[in-house]
């Protein structure tokens, strides 16, 4: 499951663009953030925003970019997955159909286009925090990168 800051008690993006932003993160949580998907069309391209349901931040996209990367401990320099509310080019994805429900979540325009939404594993010290929390990237590793999606 997918959720931001607020689920979590985490903590937001700064303001560059001049609109809140929040990391999004996995989580096992039974009051896991709703995503709406809708179809879009970019210029040419059809596509999919992934757009948050219900709670803080409600309407806002999930996006990512180059200027946002996640850096040790927390990751590896992938970009990092993240939530705002300016439109564009970079809130373009596709979905690649693996089996039954499962998807592979493609960002298809901006400048990380190609790469997948991936939550590889993360080792936290703390014992109290849950081992399915994980930092959310993109990355075009083609691990870790399998969705659940349903109506």
């Amino acid at each position: 499951m997918l959720a931001t800051r607020e689920d979590l008690g985490s903590f937001l993006c700064d303001n560059s663009v001049g609109a809140s932003c929040e990391f999004v993160f996995t989580t096992d949580s039974g009051s896991d953030t709703v995503w709406n998907i809708l179809l879009s069309k970019e210029g040419d391209e059809d596509c999919y925003k992934i757009v948050k349901a219900n709670g803080q931040s409600a309407g806002q996209m999930m996006t990512a970019s180059n200027n946002k990367k996640w850096q040790k401990p927390f990751g590896d320099g992938d970009s990092s997955l993240y939530t705002n509310g300016v439109d564009g080019e970079s809130k373009c994805w596709e979905f690649e159909h693996v089996s039954g429900d499962d998807y592979k979540i493609k960002k298809k325009l901006g400048d990380v286009a190609g790469m997948y939404i991936r939550a590889r594993p993360v080792n936290f010290k703390e014992q109290n925090v849950s081992k399915m929390r994980r930092f959310v990237e993109v990355s075009g590793d083609d691990t870790y990168n399998v969705w659940q999606v349903k109506n």
